[in-house]
């Protein structure tokens, strides 16, 4: 293995790891108040980041600028796909906020 791939695979798990360790955050039932504010700022973060990639991939020609293939390009359609899930949490947070309390 190349010392490119090397670092390549150690940056990839690293975020692996880090992104594990925030899924498990979620479980945790006994949050102060505090830690809970913190909770959902990081809903704003997760979007950001997903705009930034978004940004990467979305064009108003027919090419996307990163990939150099046709637009939408397989990462776009990956991301619409997992952000509109219509079982995921994030569309189900959405349509109850959307949604007036009866």
């Amino acid at each position: 293995m190349s010392a490119l791939s090397e670092a390549h695979r150690l940056l990839r798990n690293d975020l692996y790891l880090h992104l594990e360790e925030a899924e498990y955050l979620a479980e945790f039932d006994g949050w102060t108040m505090k830690q809970q504010r913190t909770a959902r700022a990081v809903i704003g973060n997760l979007v950001t980041v997903i705009r930034g990639i978004i940004v990467l991939h979305d064009d108003r020609s027919d090419r996307c600028p990163s990939c150099a293939t046709t637009w939408p390009c397989n990462n776009f359609e990956t991301i619409h796909r997992l952000v509109k899930n219509p079982d995921g949490e994030f569309v189900k947070l959405v349509k109850a906020q959307r949604s007036p309390v009866k």
